[in-house]
């Protein structure tokens, strides 16, 4: 049959099958002789020529089902992952600290779970598998600390999950096409899609998802922060509100355990490990990595026990020590690449350089991995059949799911410590070479990855500076939006930011965007001053007088809270003398806002030390909103007990504390007025002032009875511990 459609065996079997069939009912009876003469071979050819195309029809279904099986594959890595026989057997870090290999036990995380409703459960695992099977909503986002076991814990869901679903991983560089090649196979599906591994494709495949509505196919967006990862709607998309309502279901995974555990789990993958790389029985120590640290930290320390000397002792991990960790995994990993790859044709340094580049860019081929190496300066020259080696050498080190592409070693501590410090000692020209005249696209994602690798390793930043230069362009929104989901919450990450929005060209959308994920305010100082920086340079090209001086007033507010009083000063004099000038034109509209300025002139000179100069701003502010609070009391009346608070201690601090006194008092009745119907807004700010109050009676020598008999016996509770020393100025809310 060799050559010959199946159709032109099916048809002569259909028919002769059928004629048989007539033939039958003629001998009994059931048909007249005239059918056999020419009715049987018309009817069994229509009956077989019918089959015949059923059949047909059933062959090309199954060939669409298997090509439409083989799309998927080429987008989604299934779990359970298949290690090639090898990887089992292989000692190698990056081997033997595989998540899917599973070595030691992965224990030591507490996982959080916050449906659509906003309840809190714990056991995030039960919880993962109900959403799966019950949820409303198409996504959940899985946050948690490097190596806290977030990318264990999918895995071990997809084992629980019935069947008939398919789960796996979204691969690199899969785009929006990835949707409709998952969706075009049968049944329910869950993808992970892994954000410290971002590449741009990512938001086309989950606008994709969102656009669908179609709950078959679940998604769990893994991220190292528990906010929403605006970096797939940095360009504030109409699709922002659904992504908020899709992405209500979270996880969030933290480390626990005692050091007792800790030991014991110390110990448990010291065995393991020792058993896995045929290093025999190994003395455990009986001490383990301080508290707090991920499982996956106690794992890579205690391999490093096993493979040698390198690690430190006993003593709690350190940041230095954590990165003491990482190099020598690295000095292991390199060790092996002999053995695994064989014997590369440069140099030692070329060889690591090689690695590095390739892991950076994570080309998805041969030819892309060939057109990486050729930007280092020593191969731009090479021969075609020298880079291919070594093409070829990086690949057998660390290959990729298709034919001649590469993936980054586990965990991601491991391809980070192979990176970045080898790029951070190349020569300038090594840099130029790798950085310069990148895409929009691969720009983004070198810069993803050095952001990723910064908090551990610091030289990254200066990395992320050089390659923005070099290619003349700002990084974009897109860029920032990575920086704040592929990095933890840290004040390396608050300086990160700063350096890239100082440098960004936003909109004023684009800078609300990023102040609506910028939260807490506290977690990211630095960074909320360069994004209102950037809106004063906005409002000042937008010929909006009141718009300009606003941002002037929350530019002083936020250099302020960052300790920079004295920064403070320049921004808010110039939003006073606009104020002042608005109001003359419309004071209705604009005194508030000069009596802002005004009591925040006051308290920024109260700061630097200038308490006489405070004085004079904020009693104006006290005489305007005295007259402001006449007819809307509600709303001014605490700005004014705040300005009289504010003018009280300013006059305690020149010596004029007699003068002092009647402002204190003041201020003291207007928020204990306050505090009545609102406790909770007002009831510290009436802590302090009655303190402020107490302080000042008891200088001057007067008995608090003779001034405010209740002083001391006031009966609120206000619930909280201030963050402002009494007899020191209050700051403007917000």
């Amino acid at each position: 049959m060799t050559g010959r459609p199946w159709t032109s065996v099916v048809l002569p079997v259909g028919m002769t099958v059928t004629g048989a069939a007539v033939a039958a009912l003629t001998q009994s009876g059931d048909l007249t002789p005239g059918w056999q003469s020419g009715g049987v071979i018309g009817v069994g050819a229509l009956v077989g020529s019918g089959l015949g195309l059923l059949l047909a029809r059933k062959e090309q279904a199954r060939v669409a089902a298997a090509e439409a099986v083989e799309a998927r594959a080429r987008v989604l890595e299934l779990f359970p992952l298949e290690l090639p026989p090898e990887v089992l057997t292989d000692a190698r870090p990056s081997a033997v600290l595989r998540a899917e290999r599973a070595v030691a036990p992965f224990r030591g995380r507490r996982g959080v779970f916050t449906d659509l409703s906003g309840e809190e459960n714990q056991g995030a695992l039960d919880e993962l598998l109900d959403w799966c099977l019950t949820g409303t909503q198409q996504l959940c986002l899985l946050s948690g600390p490097p190596l806290v076991g977030k990318t264990r814990l999918t895995m071990r869901l997809a084992e629980l999950l019935p069947p008939d679903w398919t789960a796996g991983r979204l691969r690199p560089h899969a785009g929006k096409q990835a949707y409709a090649a998952i969706r075009a196979c049968p049944g329910p599906h869950l993808v992970v899609v892994d954000l410290p591994r971002w590449q741009a494709d990512q938001r086309a495949f989950l606008d994709a998802v969102v656009d669908a509505s179609d709950t078959r196919v679940r998604v769990i967006v893994v991220s190292r922060t528990p906010g929403l990862p605006e970096v797939f709607k940095a360009d504030l998309s109409p699709n922002t509100t659904r992504w908020e309502v899709s992405l209500a279901a979270r996880v969030h995974l933290m480390p626990e355990g005692e050091a007792g555990d800790l030991a014991r789990w110390y110990g448990e993958a010291v065995t393991a490990f020792a058993q896995a790389t045929g290093r025999g029985p190994r003395v455990v120590p009986s001490r383990g990595p301080q508290t707090g640290t991920p499982i996956g930290g106690v794992q890579a320390r205690a391999l490093v026990e096993v493979l040698g000397d390198g690690a430190p002792g006993d003593g709690p991990v350190t940041a230095s020590a954590h990165t003491e960790v990482a190099a020598a995994l690295a000095a292991h990993e390199e060790a092996f690449w002999p053995a695994v790859s064989g014997t590369s044709p440069v140099g030692q340094e070329l060889r690591r350089e090689c690695v590095a580049a390739v892991l950076l860019f994570r080309p998805d081929g041969r030819e892309e991995t060939v057109r990486v190496l050729r930007r280092l300066p020593d191969l731009s020259g090479a021969l075609g059949e020298r880079v291919r080696a070594l093409a070829s050498w990086v690949e057998r080190l660390y290959p990729g799911a298709t034919d001649g592409s590469v993936a980054a070693p586990e965990p991601e501590l491991l391809a980070h410590v192979l990176t970045v410090p080898v790029l951070a000692r190349a020569s300038p020209q090594t840099r130029a070479g790798l950085f310069g005249a990148l895409g929009p696209r691969q720009l983004a994602e070198v810069v993803g990855f050095l952001l990723t690798a910064a908090p551990d390793f610091p030289e990254a930043v200066p990395l992320i500076e050089e390659a923005i230069r070099l290619n003349g362009a700002e990084p974009s929104v897109s860029t920032l939006y990575v920086g704040l989901f592929t990095v933890s919450v840290s004040r390396r990450t608050d300086e990160i930011l700063t350096e890239l929005i100082t440098n960004a060209s936003l909109s004023r959308a684009q800078v609300d965007g990023l102040k609506s994920v910028l939260l807490p305010v506290e977690a990211y100082p630095r960074t909320w001053v360069a994004l209102q920086e950037r809106v004063v340079r906005l409002a000042r090209a937008s010929d909006d007088p009141a718009a300009l001086a606003a941002s002037l007033n929350n530019l002083g507010n936020r250099l302020s809270e960052v300790g920079r009083p004295e920064d403070a000063l320049a921004p808010t004099e110039e939003a006073l003398t606009i104020h002042r000038s608005l109001a003359k034109t419309n004071p209705t509209a604009h005194l508030p806002d000069l009596a802002t300025s005004l009591n925040d002139l006051g308290f920024f000179l109260s700061a630097v030390g200038r308490r006489e100069d405070a004085l004079a701003p904020t009693e104006e502010a006290i005489t305007i909103r005295r007259s402001l609070a006449e007819t809307k009391p509600a709303i001014y009346l605490p700005d004014l007990a705040m300005s009289l608070h504010n003018f009280g201690a300013d006059l305690s601090a020149v010596g004029r504390r007699e003068d002092a006194l009647a402002p204190t008092e003041e201020a003291v009745t207007l928020y204990r007025q306050l505090a009545e119907t609102n406790p909770a807004a007002h009831g510290e700010r009436l802590r302090m002032a009655e303190q402020n109050l107490r302080d000042l009676l008891r200088v001057l020598g007067v008995e608090s009875d003779d001034v405010m008999p209740d002083l001391r016996a006031h009966p609120l509770e206000t619930g909280g511990q201030t963050t402002q020393t009494a007899g020191t100025p209050l700051a403007e809310d917000g």
